[in-house]
Order: structure tokens, then sequence, then C-alpha cells
């Protein structure tokens, strides 16, 4: 069990960390979600957005390899997504973290730019 824990752990100090690496505020919850008021594993803040995400680690997890066998056939200057869904469940969309950092870096200048320009 403590090598899952660890495994985990790391996971979500990876994402936090990657967020940061493109100057976005986040942060890790303590004993991820544990406590009442602070549920899932890592946080992230940008623009008006904040996200709560949940961090899953396995060996081996279907949603990757479509997403793999998906990025094999794509054009080069694409990139790759997946969209998918369970019965009676909300439809997800999966991407790189490190396109969603792009993304997200892109919207927090937008809105820094915005409040600069608010206060001129």
């Amino acid at each position: 069990m403590l090598n899952s824990k660890n495994k985990g752990t790391a996971a979500e100090n990876k994402a936090k960390n990657k967020f940061r690496s493109y100057n976005l505020k986040s942060f890790r919850v303590f004993r991820s979600g544990a406590d009442p008021f602070f549920k899932g594993d890592v946080i992230l803040q940008f623009g008006p957005y904040t996200f709560n995400f949940e961090s899953k680690h396995f060996a081996k997890i279907s949603i990757v390899r479509i997403y793999e066998d998906h990025k094999r056939i794509i054009p080069g200057s694409q990139r790759p997504g997946i969209i998918f869904k369970q019965d009676y469940s909300d439809t997800l969309v999966g991407i790189t973290i490190d396109d969603f950092c792009c993304m997200a870096e892109e919207i927090e200048e937008y809105h820094e730019l915005k409040r600069k320009l608010k206060n001129l």
C-alpha cells in the first residue's frame, strides 16, 4: 500500500510542478482530499478558472492505449486528444498536460493583459 501511495503522491507533485513550470498557480491538496473542505489532488488557478484535478497513476489504463493509438495516426501538426464518456456520466476530454498548460498560460496572459488595460 505504501508504494502505491508514494506513486500517487509523486504523480500529484509532478502535475503540480508541470503547471508551475508554465507560471500557473497550482498546489497539491494536503492529504489528497481527506479534509472535507479540500477535495481532489491538485488545484490549478488561472484567469477566472479554478480546476480541481483528481490524479490517477496506474500501470495500465485503456484510455491511454486509445490516446496512443490515435496519436500515431493523426497528422504531425495536429495535437492529439480524446473525448470519452461512460454511460450516465459526463463527457470528458483528455489532452496532454503540456497542451493544457500552453492553453492555460495563454488564457492567464490574456487575463493579465486585460487587468492591466483596465487599470490604465
